[in-house]
């Protein structure tokens, strides 16, 4: 029964959808690789961290016994690694000149004195005599030679570091070399400039010492190696230079050191790696495993399979993404409900945009001894802009431009209103203000209390240049005045539509005139113009609009509002959308 149940559970749970193959790198191939990737990362610069200390510390460890070695030779006068007197390297020096142009006698005292010119030296003496200054000398170096390697042997057995001093060279202070460890022939080629050896103390202190240490490379009889040399000053009780002693160090087993150090640097970096790759494999799979569920229940949402939930523990991330991705789905399985609705409300909102741009002017009319231009600049949003070219039979032209509060579907449909309203008054035509007031008393009795609508009526007679204003509520008129190259403002009495059904609108509203000379220009425009925002949220304002129209005021009319759309544009350029605007423009010419 227990199996049965079982099987009639699995039956009744919903399927999962076929799970899309994954194209390139899975994501617990990815995980994986950025385990290893750190991993490498931080082993390697550990292996490099640690190696270097290594070899550091053997750097440091062949400069100070090379430096110990230099200072011990070099406490040792000068004087005994050479004769105290002088006397040999005299007497040396004599029997050569004798023997070469016998000019003395060699007594048996042993030193060369004049003698009474013509008389020939004893030879057998002076070879003797020079037997046994050979002999000293001979006696002289192999007695240095032992000290030196006998210093060296038991400082180097005390030191027990893997360098093999080569051999001591003892200098006097004109470079003479006096004497040397090692009886094969040594040399030592230099690698860059020399470097002074800096002390350490126990405080931390440091202190550049005499001593000169420098790299390259050093040959014994035919054979080369990689060696150190380390150079020490000699100095008398008076404190005057008297000699060098230099020491010259191996390198070979060091760096054979330090090839074995790196081996094992890199050995263990790579047993380290590979126990990384291994485990990095298994998180990545414990990490995907989760996620990969998760994205069937996503694909299934995307095929409009909503049965499917999500699956998670609230004490990790992935817990926390199962959630969302649950919560998601009830709000698409809710939005989905909600979509055919929307869809018709854009619909709507789109014909009612097509209606109002419709109910625009198709042309701007000409005027005998005018340039009259009109711009219209819609947002995706439904605007409250409209103007309306009105002709009269006796020749006089009105120009309407309007603008009510707000955006939306009740901006369009007061607007639309408003125009049915105007265009239902035939008898208008002689007196506009009249027109205005039966208006005002049909839109105040059919619009929502705090919708309005303002508005500006120029009426004009060619014949005359003459306008006739008439303001309920609108932004006043600009006036350019071609004579004084100024811009003025010109305006009327009025409050807005649909604020009063009568008494007050009818007894605010009034009429001005206006007359235009030759080159004199009137701009009509909507509050739109003046919040045109830049990126950093500043607005054109007023200031700069009327700026933009005086600059330009003196144009042809259509270039004037090429101009000066272009200049608003620029200066919006990056900014947030606004509202609608509307320009109008009228010149005499």
């Amino acid at each position: 029964m227990a199996r049965q149940a079982k099987k009639a559970r699995r039956r009744a749970a919903p399927a999962y959808p076929s799970r899309p193959r994954v194209r390139g790198t899975g994501i617990s191939v990815k995980i994986a690789t950025s385990i290893v990737l750190t991993t490498a990362v931080l082993v390697a610069l550990g292996g490099f961290i640690l190696y270097g200390q290594a070899v550091a510390a053997l750097d440091e460890e062949i400069d100070s016994f090379g430096v110990t070695l230099a200072r011990t030779i070099a406490l040792q006068d000068i004087d005994t690694w050479r004769y105290t007197s002088g006397t040999y390297a005299e007497l040396r020096e004599g029997i050569k000149n004798a023997l070469v142009r016998f000019p003395a006698w060699l007594l048996a005292s042993g030193g060369v004195v004049g003698a009474e010119a013509g008389l020939q030296p004893d030879r057998d003496k002076l070879r003797r005599e020079l037997d046994v200054i050979r002999e000293h000398d001979r006696t002289r170096t192999d007695t240095n030679r032992r000290r030196l390697e006998g210093v060296t042997v038991i400082f180097a057995g005390r030191a027990q570091i893997d360098a093999d001093v080569v051999d001591v060279f003892v200098f006097d202070q004109r470079g003479k070399l006096l004497t040397k460890a090692n009886r094969a022939p040594a040399r030592f080629d230099p690698h860059g400039r020399a470097r002074a050896y800096v002390a350490t103390g126990s405080d931390g202190t440091t202190v550049e010492t005499r001593t000169e240490i420098e790299t390259g490379t050093g040959m014994l009889g035919d054979r080369r190696f990689p060696a150190r040399s380390f150079t020490e000053p000699v100095f008398d009780e008076a404190g005057r230079k008297t000699g060098t002693v230099q020491v010259l160090v191996s390198e070979d087993r060091v760096a054979a050191r330090k090839r074995k150090l790196a081996l094992s640097g890199l050995a263990v970096m790579l047993a380290v790696l590979a126990a990384g790759v291994a485990v990095s494999l298994v998180v990545a799979r414990a990490l995907a495993a989760p996620l990969r569920r998760l994205v069937d229940v996503v694909n299934a949402v995307a095929r409009g399979n909503y049965d499917l939930k999500a699956r998670g523990h609230m004490r990790d991330e992935i817990g926390l993404l199962a959630l969302s991705i649950d919560t998601m789905r009830q709000s698409l399985q809710e939005a989905e409900k909600d979509q055919t609705t929307l869809a018709a409300r854009e619909r709507e909102m789109q014909l009612v945009a097509d209606l109002r741009r419709n109910l625009l002017p198709n042309r701007v009319p000409e005027v005998t001894g005018f340039e009259l231009e009109a711009s219209y600049r819609p947002t995706t949003r439904v605007g409250g802009n409209y103007y309306d070219f009105l002709e009269l039979p006796d020749g006089r032209l009105g120009v309407l431009l309007a603008d009510t509060a707000g955006e939306g579907v009740i901006a369009g449909f007061t607007m639309n209103l408003f125009r049915g309203f105007v265009h239902a008054e035939q008898g208008w035509k002689q007196d506009p203000v009249a027109m205005l007031c039966r208006v005002n008393r049909h839109l105040a009795r059919d619009i929502k209390k705090g919708v309005f609508v303002t508005a500006f009526l120029v009426v004009l007679t060619p014949s005359s240049r003459e306008l006739e204003l008439v303001n309920a509520g609108h932004l006043p008129l600009l006036k350019w005045v071609a004579k004084e190259r100024k811009l003025r403002v010109a305006s009327a009495e009025g409050i807005a539509l649909g604020l009063d059904d009568g008494p007050v609108f009818e007894e605010r509203l009034r009429a001005t005139r206006l007359t235009l000379d030759r080159g004199d220009r009137v701009v009509l425009y909507t509050e739109g113009v003046y919040k045109i925002a830049a990126t950093d949220g500043a607005e054109l304002g007023e200031v700069g609009f009327n700026k933009l129209v005086a600059k330009n005021a003196p144009m042809h009319s259509a270039a004037f509002m090429n101009l000066v759309e272009r200049q608003m544009e620029k200066f919006r350029e990056g900014g947030p959308e606004t509202g609608d605007y509307t320009i109008i423009t009228l010149k005499a010419v």
